[in-house]
């Protein structure tokens, strides 16, 4: 795994179901992260949103989001969950315009950009052993006067072959299955795939590389060899960082308890198996490239654009 940009950090929030919590930093809520969407009209700049898994609103009439000032606190801020807008077709996914004043705020957005799209699954030839990352809560030591979220590491499993149905958000949708570290708290949290080129993947072939006069039999010698694998890396690096997806659960797996006589007792109990379920990136861009957020976008630009063209004569 590549060393890891600080600056990406600074994409998480954190997210509580009432304001109390979120002032003390109480040990239960969920994560978010800070997507953007550029601003046609302005290159460079971009609008907000801030994206975490529905059911970690369920519990919350008012949710409230807690973001890192630029002065070393966080501020706090409440939301309806009207607000919040869903996928159409129920996933475990809900995005928020950032509508109020962030210039005291410290965050770096994920540009949709960068999101993991199905071509550039192909293109990038992304698949099983591929290296993957979580920005997020460490809920057992997150960050009281301000957040402090934490990197865990992991690997593609499963590709979105199948549906995964998690337990928490009761829904079975196109998920990435990834092992990893995942943990209570770690719902809602940005997940990225970062990976240094594989040398067996199909990139090689795609790029012709083997075509080059560099023969890719075990028979030549190291130094050919190894001229081949400097050639590959110069030619694409490392795949990523891309927004793979949002974490959305980890798996459990029933233990059945066990009485002194060795016998079932009929009690169980849940095993976090290290599997994550994670939504794929194109499913959250589906929501900020819906019909209802690109016309409320226009409308803003449109407006902003009015603002900024009247002229004052003397």
């Amino acid at each position: 795994m590549p060393r890891i940009s600080d600056a990406l950090l600074n994409c998480a929030v954190y997210v509580y179901g009432s304001l109390s919590d979120a002032r003390v930093g109480e040990r239960h809520g969920g994560s978010g992260l800070i997507v953007n969407v550029p601003v046609k009209s302005s290159p460079g700049s971009a609008w907000p949103y801030i994206v975490t898994n529905r059911h970690v609103l369920t519990k919350a009439v008012n949710p409230v989001v807690r973001i890192d000032r630029i002065d070393g606190t966080a501020e706090c801020f409440e939301t309806n969950g009207s607000q919040w807008i869903g996928h159409p077709d129920g996933d475990d996914i809900v995005v928020l315009p950032l509508g109020f004043d962030h210039r005291a705020l410290r965050f770096a957005g994920i540009s949709i950009r960068q999101f993991l799209t199905k071509e550039l699954v192909i293109g990038e030839d992304v698949g099983i052993g591929d290296d993957t990352f979580i920005v997020g809560r460490f809920i057992s030591h997150d960050g009281k006067q301000c957040n402090s979220p934490a990197i865990r590491f992991g690997n593609i499993a499963m590709m979105p072959l199948e549906p995964i149905a998690c337990e928490e958000s009761g829904v079975a949708q196109e998920s990435f299955l990834v092992e990893t570290r995942s943990s209570p708290g770690c719902s809602g949290s940005a997940v990225f795939l970062y990976s240094p080129c594989a040398m067996n993947d199909m990139t090689v072939r795609r790029l012709d590389l083997d075509k080059s006069g560099i023969s890719l039999h075990p028979r030549e010698s190291r130094e050919t060899h190894e001229s081949l694998d400097r050639k590959i890396r110069a030619a694409i690096g490392g795949k990523g960082p891309y927004l793979l997806g949002i974490d959305c659960c980890h798996l459990k797996y029933k233990t059945k308890v066990l009485g002194g006589d060795g016998q079932e007792t009929g009690n169980t109990f849940s095993e976090n198996t290290g599997m994550a379920a994670v939504i794929p990136a194109w499913r959250i861009a589906e929501i900020l490239d819906s019909e209802e957020l690109m016309k409320i976008r226009e409308e803003m630009e449109n407006d902003w654009l009015k603002r900024s063209s009247v002229v004052n004569l003397d």
